[in-house]
């Protein structure tokens, strides 16, 4: 790392409780160059030393977003600094014709300066350090894109003299303060707003122009779970993010998950758009109660007829409808077509107040949904046995199938049998 040349930084001056600190910016060069990862500092990995977690394999994501993302932008990275020089220069405002510098508040006077960076100090990031090892492996790349090295970042700088204990005491704390009380974004954010995200720009797409998806049909309330007290929508915001997921998901695990950080082409989002509302167009054609939703006024109140307190229709209900979801996507990958697989599960039991779902995804006595994880697979499971699917295309058998259900209802498997398959 080489940190050896002056660097002078136009700054404001703040404070907040005991703390002074310094907003500014650096070139993600300078940041590369200068800024240490806490691991470069401390060797020492024990409890006393250690004030950052681990890079991990996030800060290769964030290389290939800064590589690949021309709208790219960074929040504020919080500057540790300890040793060498560093010295503040406040700006003095004279007065002009168009301003008069006696109007500013007392405690924005002396606010304006410039920060003197000596090159002798220490910078480390007390929190983005996960910015900066990605930062300096897109730096040291030899894809960097124009103009990468000479863009700005927020930075905000603060003394910490980590030399003494009191000082690292203190930084660790601030470290453990700021993790503490980050908020991580809501799922809700992330589909009403993210241009990245694959599955949120067809989602919102959806609720744009598919007339199922528009409208009063799509609650946007927080949460998974739909009230009986909704008559109006059809499902909610996040579960149908999720029921997209399963179905447009192409790739494996982490690969999907890498796919959907960075906007693919117009072209791959048409597709993708495309195969959604070729799912949602069967799912209507053979689901009666969704073509009446899409037909129905708001004000009709439909919703209402299929999902109330005694139960209702399997799919108007969030563990129902991923648990079809989800059946379905393994099906068609299977082999077959999605019109073909879809036309039979309409075929299964979707009375939530019948087997095999009481006991399964709705305790009749208690009159709530069960939304355990595991019971959500077993429907799914005991959706592809009704329809005839051979289960062992999935890795499981009817004996397996047998014992996960037992187990949901909490009975002996000898007391439980599988539901009768459709002909």
């Amino acid at each position: 790392m080489t940190d050896t040349y002056e660097l002078l930084i136009p700054a404001l001056k703040a404070k907040i409780g005991d703390n002074v600190y310094y907003i500014s910016f650096m070139s993600m060069n300078e940041i590369a160059q200068r800024v240490s990862l806490v691991e470069d500092i401390h060797q020492n990995k024990n409890l006393e030393g250690l004030i950052q977690r681990q890079v991990t394999k996030r800060s290769t994501e964030i290389a290939a977003y800064l590589r690949t993302q021309p709208q790219r932008f960074f929040s504020a990275l919080i500057i540790g600094v300890y040793g060498g020089s560093p010295k503040w220069y406040e700006l003095t405002i004279e007065e002009s014709p168009l301003f008069d510098p006696d109007k500013l508040p007392v405690d924005a006077q002396a606010a304006l300066g410039i920060l003197k960076l000596d090159g002798k100090e220490k910078l480390f990031a007390i929190d983005g350090q996960h910015r900066v090892a990605g930062i300096k492996e897109a730096i040291a790349s030899t894809e960097i894109p124009p103009g990468l090295a000479g863009d700005e970042v927020c930075t905000i700088f603060l003394a910490a003299n980590v030399k003494e204990r009191a000082g690292l005491e203190r930084t660790r704390r601030l470290f453990s303060t700021l993790n503490r009380y980050a908020k991580p974004v809501d799922m809700m954010d992330i589909i009403a707003l993210d241009e990245d995200d694959t599955v949120a720009i067809i989602t919102r797409k959806l609720m744009g122009e598919y007339p199922l998806l528009k409208g009063h049909r799509i609650s946007t309330r927080k949460g998974k779970a739909i009230p009986v007290t909704d008559e109006e929508s059809f499902t909610n915001i996040t579960t149908l993010y999720e029921v997209n997921d399963i179905i447009l998901a192409n790739r494996r695990g982490r690969k999907w998950k890498d796919f959907k950080r960075f906007r693919p082409s117009d072209e791959e989002l048409t597709d993708l758009y495309n195969r959604a509302t070729d799912f949602w167009k069967y799912m209507i054609r053979h689901f009666q109660p969704l073509a009446e939703v899409q037909n129905g006024a708001k004000g009709e109140k439909i919703a209402g007829k299929y999902r109330h307190r005694s139960g209702g229709h399997l799919l108007f209900r969030t563990i129902g409808l991923l648990a079809m979801a989800k059946a379905i996507k393994l099906a068609v990958g299977t082999g077959g077509t999605l019109a073909s697989w879809t036309r039979k599960f309409a075929r299964v039991p979707t009375d939530l107040a019948s087997e095999p779902w009481i006991g399964l995804l709705r305790d009749s006595i208690a009159n709530i949904m069960i939304i355990r994880k595991e019971n959500q697979n077993t429907a799914t499971f005991l959706l592809l046995y009704m329809i005839g699917m051979d289960l062992a295309l999935i890795g499981i058998n009817e004996e397996n199938l047998r014992e996960r259900y037992a187990s949901a209802l909490n009975r002996p498997v000898e007391e439980v049998q599988l539901p009768q398959r459709i002909s």
